[in-house]
């Protein structure tokens, strides 16, 4: 079984110089569409608190509560994010 992975080290005066909500409407319906889980996430912004929740919790999402939480931080300095398409089992 292959995984397929991505890594963002895309950085402008060490900060990152993309926004996780960008990656994900540029994945469009297939990240809406998708179920999300989160570890170790260390994010800023009125929906930080919950995303760390959710994180810790090692919660599943639905996509459109990933946009949701997403849209609602202002940077996303650490985390891993995993994604299953419907009918899927491995990210």
């Amino acid at each position: 079984m292959r995984h397929q992975a991505v890594t963002i080290h895309i950085t402008r005066d060490r900060v990152l110089a993309l926004d996780l909500i960008n990656i994900l409407r540029v994945a469009g319906p297939d990240a809406e569409s998708s179920s999300w889980g989160c570890r170790k996430v260390e994010a800023s912004g009125d929906l930080a608190h919950e995303l760390h929740r959710v994180s810790d919790a090692e919660s599943v999402l639905t996509g459109a509560d990933m946009l949701r939480l997403a849209g609602g931080v202002l940077q996303v300095i650490d985390g891993d994010f995993e994604a299953c398409r419907p009918g899927e089992t491995s990210p």
